[in-house]
């Protein structure tokens, strides 16, 4: 429920509890036929007569949020559960859908703003009678509260806010203090380069690149692959092939490396970490089965003794699966500036930092990135030097014939962070937004403050990996591109 709505809720049922008690204990006077007990009666019933019917009110406006973290598997089957919450200011629906392994698939919240007039009429009349009355009678059980009156009023005014659309008191986004960015132009120094064309199989396609101190890794998605290559840029073999068994891979999304030297690969398809020792061979798978949805970015811990991980479904939750397949989660993370934007509008780029269990979410579609340590935040929310909003999720619905169709997707998407790393206490990222460097920009923050450093325009956009002195890029630029370069600094 919205902020304000909540707000108005707590403060009506407050004023009418108030005027309830108030109005059985001295209940104003009737015609002099009618006793005290019956008076009580009387007002009683009707001010729980009309808090009843004050849950329905005007409609003001309706906002309607899906989410949809993963598909259902061909052939399963989905459990739907619906939940309502009726109150004077707001009406809450929900309905969450389940496969047959009781993850979520679909979650669906519809909350309707409403003015509840008959309650506030109610209220407003209640005073009026009852001052009416007390005025005209000085003996009477008492004379009214100006307090009510002006708490009354306080209600009346709040409402009418709602009524007109005024927003919470929360501060634009846009003026909340931020560093100033600087772009250096730097001559970069390329170690190595390897290119991919149309008739080379080397690679296919690039993502999310890996380094460590015998080389680097980068993910082939259409190869269905990762590609193993020496500092000098030559190419050292493949690890994985397409499949579900021990070593293959359904869809890598994301490689880490930890101080050991093993390889860790994310396969949201097959759903486990698989872990390669140094010349490629398989030494560990670890399911994720306790993960409630399967997420597109994961860090491993410094010693490879765990995986960190955040599911975005209604709220940001941080996962952490040990090597054993024991899953826990933490508090989740407040992003209370996202207005309902949720699942595929939070999602994050995860980068572990060189201290036991520390790593940083880092927000690829909204503002700032996180600093974490466990299953717990360890500060405040980071600002990025731009500005770039989050996206909304909208709905879709297609009718044709008996069949109809809901495809849900993001509003007006920008992207900000698209690729995170860590390095020596330093948080890489590579930035998008609206400026004319966009994709290009790698930025610097100081892990230990959190303050930003610089940024450096790369040679073209796309994904980095960072070791000792050393940068990896790899681009799609159309062709698979991948660029070791000396680090500037």
């Amino acid at each position: 429920m919205g902020r304000l709505a909540l707000t108005l809720n707590v403060l009506t049922f407050a004023v009418w509890l108030g005027i309830a008690i108030e109005l059985v204990r001295r209940p104003p006077s009737l015609p002099s036929s009618v006793s005290r007990r019956v008076r009580r009666l009387i007002w009683g019933t009707g001010a729980v007569g009309a808090f009843l019917l004050g849950m329905w009110g005007l409609p003001l406006g309706t906002t309607t949020t899906t989410a949809a973290p993963r598909d259902a598997e061909a052939g399963q089957s989905a459990d739907e559960f619906r939940s309502f919450l009726r109150t004077p200011f707001a009406i809450v629906e929900r309905s969450v859908a389940l496969d047959g392994r009781g993850l979520t698939i679909r979650d669906e919240r519809r909350e309707t703003l409403q003015l509840p007039l008959v309650l506030l009429a109610f209220l407003a009349a209640a005073f009026w009678y009852r001052s009416r009355t007390d005025v005209r009678n000085r003996d009477s059980d008492g004379p009214a509260g100006s307090a009510g009156a002006v708490s009354c009023l306080a209600l009346v005014a709040c409402s009418s806010l709602l009524a007109c659309g005024v927003p919470t008191d929360r501060p634009s986004q846009e003026d909340v203090p931020r560093p100033e960015r600087v772009v250096h132009d730097v001559q970069w120094d390329t170690l190595a380069h390897v290119r991919s064309g149309i008739a080379d199989t080397v690679l296919y396609s690039v993502l999310s690149p890996a380094a460590g101190e015998d080389g680097f890794f980068v993910v082939d998605p259409y190869g269905t692959r990762v590609a193993r290559f020496a500092w000098d840029g030559s190419l050292r073999g493949y690890i994985g092939r397409r499949g579900g068994g021990p070593g293959e891979f359904g869809n890598v999304r994301d490689l880490d490396v930890d101080d050991l030297g093993t390889l860790w690969t994310l396969d949201v398809e097959n759903v486990h970490v698989s872990g390669f020792d140094r010349d490629g061979i398989l030494v560990e798978e670890v399911p994720l089965s306790g993960l409630p949805a399967s997420p597109p970015s994961f860090g491993v811990n410094h010693d490879g003794s765990a995986f960190h991980f955040v599911v975005s479904d209604e709220e940001l939750v941080p996962w952490k699966v040990e090597r054993s397949g024991a899953a826990s989660s933490g508090p989740a993370i407040v992003v209370d500036d996202a207005d309902g934007a949720f699942s595929m509008a939070l999602q994050g780029k995860i980068a572990r930092t060189d201290t036991a269990g520390g790593w940083v979410y880092a927000l690829s579609m909204g503002d700032g990135f996180f600093p974490m340590r466990g299953v717990t935040s360890s500060g405040p929310r980071i600002r990025y030097p731009e500005f770039v909003p989050f996206p909304g999720i909208q709905r879709t619905v297609t009718v044709e014939g008996k069949m109809t169709t809901t495809t849900t997707g993001l509003t007006e998407r920008k992207e900000s962070a698209i690729s995170a790393d860590t390095h020596d206490g330093v948080l890489y990222l590579v930035f998008a937004g609206e400026s004319e460097d966009a994709g290009r920009l790698l930025e610097r923050y100081d892990l230990t403050t959190g303050s930003y450093i610089d940024s450096v325009r790369l040679p073209r956009p796309g994904y980095v990996a960072v070791w000792e002195d050393r940068i990896v890029l790899v681009a799609n630029n159309p062709e698979p591109e991948v660029l070791v370069l000396r680090a500037p600094w």
